[in-house]
């Protein structure tokens, strides 16, 4: 006995459990580093304060617990581009 192909089961199987995967993560979203070198006395007295700043955007995920390696912030689409500027300020 064979049965006819139903034209629902793809609607009922949309939105079931079996078709989602997790998505538990861990990612680095912004990171901002800086380092801040005060005046001293015995080198210099035209500087009084320098510092050098760096900042990294959308880095990556760092782990996650699908197996299948999606990421589900952004699904199918293609992830935002990894960013990063440097820079130094330096106070007279």
């Amino acid at each position: 006995m064979t049965y006819p192909a139903s034209s629902a089961r793809d609607a009922f199987y949309q939105y079931s459990t079996a078709t989602v995967e997790r998505a538990d993560h861990i990612r680095w979203q912004d990171i901002n580093l800086s380092w801040t070198m005060k005046e001293n006395k015995k080198r210099n007295q035209l500087i009084k304060k320098w510092q050098v700043y760096t900042y990294i955007s959308n880095l990556g995920i760092i782990w996650r617990a699908n197996k299948a390696g999606l990421d589900p912030d952004f699904g199918n689409e293609l992830p935002p581009q990894l960013a990063f500027s440097i820079g130094t300020k330096i106070t007279l």
